[in-house]
């Protein structure tokens, strides 16, 4: 995710490492999952303290806010932005039986957008510590990933299992 400033943010699950099923697999050379931020000078740094599993991630429209998904613990936290680093963060969502979040993406109204097992889900922040449930999109199979796109963003692109799926909604994807 490239924020306003150029700066490059990312995290690091295992996936494909400690899963096979998932990639190549090998050995852990770094310990601990992290949210990590590269400056626009290059420099790289681990921005929050180990996580079982931290994946999606999506910044607030001011930037003041960055929403991850941590899918190992099936929640979605928000860390609030200070400089270039992250503070406290607070469970935003949390872990059901339907399924855990992985992709994450914000409308320019501040909804998050979530994949969650077979559904895609929509939740307005309440600040720091809270999201309320909008409601959610039914899939067929396990959804793995979405991005808003088209000529006026407002096309969800969503992977699945073994398929990608198209659903135009009446938002406007975010930027960040």
């Amino acid at each position: 995710m490239v924020a306003a400033d150029g700066a490059i943010w990312f995290t690091d699950p295992r996936y494909g490492i400690d899963r096979p099923e998932e990639g190549y697999g090998g050995e852990v050379e770094i310990p601990g999952c992290r949210i990590y931020r590269i400056a626009p000078d290059g420099d790289v740094a681990a921005v929050s303290a180990p996580m079982p599993a931290p994946n999606g991630l999506a910044f607030s429209g001011d930037q003041q806010v960055l929403y991850v998904a941590d899918s190992e613990q099936g929640l979605i936290l928000a860390f609030p932005v200070i400089g270039d680093r992250l503070g406290e963060p607070a469970e935003i969502v949390a872990p059901d039986e339907v399924g855990i979040p992985d992709g994450l993406r914000l409308d320019t109204d501040g909804r998050i957008w979530t994949s969650w097992g077979p559904q895609v889900r929509v939740y307005v922040p309440d600040g720091y510590d809270k999201a309320q449930f909008l409601g959610a999109i039914e899939l067929p199979q396990t959804v793995s990933n979405l991005a808003f796109g088209g000529p006026d963003k407002g096309t969800l692109a969503i992977t699945a299992t073994s398929g990608l799926h198209r659903v135009q909604t009446t938002v406007v994807g975010g930027g960040y």
